[in-house]
């Protein structure tokens, strides 16, 4: 079994999947085979079949040796689909069937219910639990999910994460200079390749400036110096 260090999180990507695999016309042979294969190649998988005829499908979660981004474990089941006839409609659900694993809970729940299924694959990690992310970065998702704004929530997560591993800062409350800010801006777009490269150089400014007040909180960043001066002073 491979082992695997814990380097979740929104940059690196995540180590764990739960997968559903539903077919319009139930899950056939041919197809599951083609999952198994590939499960079998990942560092480690569960997976159950449900149902019979047209109501039969599968349920994964995979472990995988290194992080990787959902989008990129999604296309990856895309393709494996793929290999079968499909029809176009059948993707948007297979697309919806991919998610971020946080826990033991999903193979628990079908460990529980051996009379109802049938376990097509079982080679779970013994030390699954460094394959999920830890409770901070799950704080961090669900953060994201309610953001107001999440283009500059996203930055702001994957710059604490890069002033950590570039800079080693430590400590968690950061608040990195406009240059720095511009650092890694470039850092992402040119070197790392994380990001879309921005074209225009007054864009890019734009979005260096508002990151540097977003993540630095800076509330008065719109006020000129003369509206700062005439702002009442807080006793």
């Amino acid at each position: 079994m491979t082992e695997v260090q814990n380097t979740n999180s929104a940059v690196n990507g995540y180590s764990s999947f739960c997968i559903t695999i539903r077919p319009r016309e139930g899950l056939k042979d041919s197809r599951l085979k083609d999952y198994i294969t590939w499960s079998s190649k990942q560092a480690g998988a569960y997976g159950v079949c449900e149902g019979e005829g047209v109501s039969k499908h599968l349920h994964l979660q995979v472990f995988t040796s290194t992080p990787r981004h959902k989008g990129d474990v999604a296309r990856a089941v895309e393709r494996i689909f793929k290999r079968q006839e499909y029809d176009s409609s059948e993707l948007k659900v297979l697309r919806q069937g991919v998610r971020i694993a946080y826990n033991d809970d999903w193979i628990d729940n079908y460990l529980q219910k051996t009379d109802d299924v049938d376990v097509v694959i079982s080679d779970v990690p013994e030390n699954s639990i460094d394959y999920y992310p830890t409770e901070t970065e799950q704080e961090i998702v669900r953060a994201r999910k309610t953001a107001v704004d999440e283009y500059f929530f996203n930055m702001s997560q994957d710059l604490t994460e890069w002033l950590e591993r570039v800079y080693l800062c430590e400590g968690g409350d950061y608040h990195p200079t406009l240059t720095l800010v511009k650092h890694f801006i470039g850092d992402m777009m040119y070197k790392e390749r994380k990001y879309r490269v921005i074209q225009d150089p007054r864009k890019v400014s734009q979005v260096c400036h508002s990151l540097y007040h977003y993540f630095n909180k800076n509330d008065k960043a719109l006020l000129s110096e003369d509206e700062l001066h005439s702002l009442p002073q807080m006793s």
